[in-house]
């Protein structure tokens, strides 16, 4: 995966994986899972979104691409609505 966001242009050079806990669930407006289930934590007030995507341990080069433009064409109905005046992190991870 690491490559693939590479090509796309994203930095990895500061990214390590973080767990989805309460704090992060708190300080979140939408909250995207993708297939996370019951493992995550729900906080009353949050939207939550699960995107069930595929894992792409181990596909194929050609997989993880088309996995990571699923990601990418889906991740723009994230964004708060623009009334919010100072719009907190999307808490994007997996479980």
């Amino acid at each position: 995966m690491a490559q693939v966001l590479s090509e796309a242009g994203v930095s990895l050079e500061d990214a390590f994986p973080e767990p989805l806990t309460g704090e992060v669930v708190q300080a979140a407006d939408i909250v995207v899972t993708m297939d996370c289930g019951d493992a995550c934590p729900v906080v009353p007030g949050r939207r939550y979104l699960d995107w069930p995507v595929a894992d792409p341990d181990g596909a194929p080069i050609t997989a993880a691409r088309a996995i990571r433009d699923e990601i990418d064409t889906t991740s723009p109905t994230c964004s708060p609505p623009s009334r919010t005046p100072e719009p907190r992190p999307c808490a994007r991870t997996t479980c």
